[in-house]
């Protein structure tokens, strides 16, 4: 399935890009382009929320990613986007560790620093309005963002240690899986909206982006450390800048 779907939407971003004619001027000119491609790499925080009956509250790690987005000129202002991105998240908590010799009852001791890291798959559906300046001859531009995305989580890795003493126990892939799932149990959706501005390089058709966005996952997603050693609920969301360049 996360083959196919990732083929699936390259091969159709190449073929509308090779389909989409260019803005005609008066005369019959050939003017300006009415579709835009943007690369960009970002840094981002995460946010995560846990069950405080199984858990101590969750502390962001860093987190970084990259992303291409095409995006069609339905007018000066008003454009729509879709394209990839790739986000990896990390976040650590303390809580139990079920395996022998370890955790045995559910008494707050919280003894085991957990260390979750996701990698994650996002295909957006994204609606930009200009707010100040224009595609066609400013030198920057204003705008705000906002839309939805299914979010496939690609991979997951753990580093289980003791709080105590920092002893290292386990460490590995883990299994992640949505409560309220979206096309199979590691994809959820999340509810995207920012603000951004475009800075034009000299009289090209090429722009520098900055981009500060907030991603909001509407399910919760369950963490089961070392192949059913924990079973914790948790609520994330982030916020990361990014900076790119728009042909």
């Amino acid at each position: 399935m996360k083959q196919f779907l990732i083929s699936f939407l390259l091969c159709s971003t190449l073929a509308l890009h090779a389909r989409l004619p260019m803005r005609v001027a008066d005369g019959g000119e050939p003017g300006k382009k009415n579709y835009a491609i943007t690369f960009s790499a970002s840094s981002l925080i995460s946010f995560n929320s846990v069950d405080l009956r199984h858990s101590l509250p969750a502390r962001p790690r860093f987190g970084m990613g990259g992303a291409m987005r095409f995006s069609i000129f339905i007018s000066e202002s008003f454009h729509l986007q879709t394209g990839l991105e790739v986000l990896s998240q990390g976040c650590s908590f303390e809580t139990y560790y079920f395996a022998p010799g370890h955790s045995t009852l559910f008494d707050r001791s919280f003894g085991y620093v957990h260390r979750l890291r996701t990698y994650e798959l996002y295909v957006p559906v994204l609606f930009r309005l200009g707010l100040a300046g224009n595609s066609s001859n400013s030198p920057k531009t204003v705008y705000v963002i906002g839309g939805w995305s299914p979010k496939l989580i690609l991979a997951a890795s753990t580093d289980i240690r003791s709080a105590g003493n920092g002893q290292g126990i386990w460490g590995g892939t883990t299994e992640l899986e949505y409560e309220n799932y979206f096309w199979g149990k590691q994809t959820g959706n999340v509810l995207m909206a920012g603000m951004g501005m475009e800075d034009r390089m000299g009289l090209k058709e090429k722009f520098i982006t900055y981009e500060i966005n907030y991603r909001y996952n509407l399910s919760r997603i369950r963490y089961q450390g070392n192949f059913n050693t924990n079973d914790l609920m948790i609520k994330n969301s982030c916020v990361s800048l990014s900076v790119g360049v728009r042909f």
